[in-house]
């Protein structure tokens, strides 16, 4: 077949994404990829794989390039995209290089490897801080909550494998149908029979699972939280003043009577300043805690022994500022130049990024205790953790935090940089993943949105849209119970490291052996 039709797998993918409605397609978008590099040379599969991966990754990551920025960074984002795009694209390439070595070497078995390989490259590259998790496939499956309840066991690696491991299954039946039988593909049509078996088990087995654990959710406490979208636009942000900004947070945060919530939110850098020196702050800050009588989540900035931070701080009535967190995982030339605290010298350039200093430790508030609403005499005092923005992309942090304690989780973000486009909606689709992962509801909490609320299941029971004020309140779930993703992290997703690892030295010493 012709190489070029390994270009369709690029076009069908940013489809598969959010806000488009399309997460099935995801489950034969790669049949393109396959067909057109079927026994192509590593040189070609190279070349075709990482052309698909610039159109799959222009079409997800667009929205980069409307960022609201200003600045030097104004004229540099087009440059750091397309540099972003090479590098994400590189890893298609490679999967292709990699898949036709193997080919060689094992034949058409080789694709029996395809779902380890693809996971295996995508895993990877969302280590480190440094990392970029995003047209991560299992993403594309959010809208069907029963078929992925088995991330509470393999994390996001191990729906991504689901997802190739379909894509693979076609491939086998396709070939050993009777349209493979006249293209001449076709090498054994006596195993569509089990390819269609296997086919079968790849969607009951993870619906039987998504099912059971779907009739089986525990009783537990639960707690009353409400989301305040504020909705301010950044070129407005900016100009604000503090008493601006507080008559927006009166007006969305009191329309919850008074102590009428167990715990308030408000998104990333909602308020200005820094609240533990700013006298009219404090006030204001005091004012709005009188008349709500709501402890209050609030993202804003710190300053500490002369160090900046993107954090949250939990104020409570009559107490004031009781806990903080500093963001760990900042935005990578946004927020921080990458490795300037090892290299000071890096703090010098001005590319408009901001110069925030890294936090240590991994926070989990404590609310004060009050009495379960069916349980009157079980005191509880629920604990949750804060992620900042795309802190909630990073399964590995997350899971961290729960291991500390936390008992539901709080993310909070702006999300108004990516204006209206597909950059909110895919942020939004992320995080929802965090919730399966670790059996934990979420309170998300965006200025612009999308804001959420997600129980321990990755259900969203509440959304908002883009671009509007809006409250959302809701009882979420408490639980203290771990996961085994929660236990054991990524154990799937480093044994298909080591299964690829296994394969491609197989393939290269036998190439070895030839040449010899």
């Amino acid at each position: 077949m012709n190489s070029r039709l390994a270009l369709l797998t690029g076009l069908l993918l940013p489809l598969t994404f959010a806000p488009l409605p399309f997460g099935f397609l995801a489950h034969l978008s790669l049949l393109p990829l396959f067909f057109g590099l079927y026994r192509k040379d590593a040189k070609t599969s190279f070349r075709w794989g990482f052309a698909s991966g610039i159109i799959f990754y222009l079409g997800l990551l667009y929205w980069i390039n409307f960022l609201k920025v200003e600045g030097i960074t104004l004229y540099l984002l087009p440059l750091g995209v397309l540099l972003l795009i090479f590098y994400l694209s590189l890893y298609m390439g490679v999967f292709c290089l990699i898949l036709s070595l193997l080919q060689k070497r094992f034949g058409d078995f080789a694709y029996l490897l395809a779902p380890p390989l693809w996971t295996s490259l995508e895993f990877l590259r969302s280590l480190t801080y440094l990392g970029f998790p995003w047209g991560t496939l299992a993403y594309t499956q959010t809208s069907f909550i029963p078929f992925i309840q088995f991330a509470d066991t393999t994390g996001v690696p191990g729906v991504t494998f689901w997802v190739v491991s379909v894509n693979t299954a076609l491939f086998y039946l396709i070939r050993n149908s009777a349209w493979g039988i006249r293209m001449g593909i076709v090498r054994n049509r006596h195993s569509a029979l089990r390819t269609w078996i296997i086919l079968l088990l790849l969607f009951i087995l993870p619906l039987l699972y998504g099912f059971w654990v779907l009739r089986r959710i525990p009783e537990t406490p639960k707690i009353l939280v409400a989301v305040a979208q504020l909705n301010v636009p950044p070129e407005i942000k900016l100009l604000q003043s503090i008493e601006d900004r507080f008559d927006i947070l009166h007006e969305v945060t009191l329309q919850v009577p008074k102590g009428g919530a167990q715990l308030m939110v408000w998104p990333e850098t909602s308020v200005p300043g820094f609240p533990r020196y700013n006298e009219k702050i404090r006030q204001e800050l005091g004012n709005l805690l009188k008349e709500s009588d709501i402890p209050i989540l609030m993202g804003t900035t710190d300053y500490i022994q002369g160090e900046v931070y993107n954090s949250a701080m939990l104020v409570v009535p009559e107490e004031g500022i009781t806990q903080t967190y500093e963001k760990i995982l900042l935005v990578p030339f946004g927020e921080r130049f990458p490795f300037d605290d090892i290299i000071p010298a890096l703090r010098k350039l001005e590319l408009g990024q901001g110069h925030y200093s890294i936090g240590k430790e991994k926070t989990v508030f404590q609310l004060r205790s009050t009495k379960h609403e069916t349980r009157s005499t079980e005191i509880l005092s629920p604990r949750f953790s804060t992620l900042i923005c795309f802190e909630s992309v990073f399964p590995w942090l997350v899971r961290s935090f729960v291991h500390e304690g936390a008992e539901f989780l709080v993310n909070i973000t702006d999300d108004s940089w990516f204006g209206k486009t597909s950059g909110p909606f895919q942020h939004a689709q992320m995080a929802i993943f965090r919730s399966i992962e670790n059996r934990r509801a979420l309170a998300r909490c965006a200025n612009t949105g999308v804001s959420m609320m997600v129980d321990p299941y990755g259900r969203v029971l509440k959304k908002t849209k883009i671009f509007t004020r809006k409250l959302l309140l809701e009882r979420l779930p408490l639980r203290r119970d771990l996961t085994l993703y929660t236990r054991f992290g990524d154990l799937f997703a480093w044994l298909c490291v080591g299964v690829s690892l296994l394969g491609f030295s197989a393939s290269a010493k036998s190439k070895l052996k030839r040449s010899r």
